[in-house]
């Protein structure tokens, strides 16, 4: 054998064996970047839909309260008007009816006010305080 072409074939074969170790190395290290990078997305994926399960139940808390809350100030305005309207047909009678009307209209006002965060017993007290308040506005 020819000891040039021995020499290239040998040369040639470690070169080969060098870039298959790097490219091995490459794949390893690629492959560890890549399994880091999955991981860290992944649980920012599973956070991220965390937040929003929370965030849709607490919206849906807030659109039933905010819907019931509308209920409530439309019942009271309805009750306020036909109080009102009461209130307009007995102007000319006696003096004690007009206060009834004015204590019916405060009643109203408190009945509206006594949901689940002011208690009926608060909202009577409430009831006596507007009445007596409009009594003395009015000079009843």
């Amino acid at each position: 054998m020819d000891p040039k072409k021995e020499n290239g074939e040998d040369t040639a074969q470690r070169s080969e064996d060098t870039v298959q170790r790097h490219a091995d190395q490459l794949m390893r290290i690629n492959a560890q970047m890549f399994e880091g990078t999955i991981r860290v997305l992944g649980q920012q994926n599973y956070d991220l839909r965390q937040q929003v399960s929370e965030v849709s139940a607490e919206n849906s808390k807030l659109r039933r309260e905010l819907d019931e809350a509308q209920s409530h100030k439309m019942e009271r305005e309805f009750l306020m008007a036909m109080a009102a309207e009461a209130t307009a047909k007995l102007g000319g009678k006696n003096l004690d009816d007009r206060k009834l009307q004015v204590a019916r209209v405060a009643g109203t006002v408190a009945s509206g006010m006594a949901t689940e965060s002011i208690e009926a017993t608060r909202a009577a007290q409430i009831s006596v305080d507007i009445a007596e308040a409009i009594f003395q506005k009015v000079g009843l």
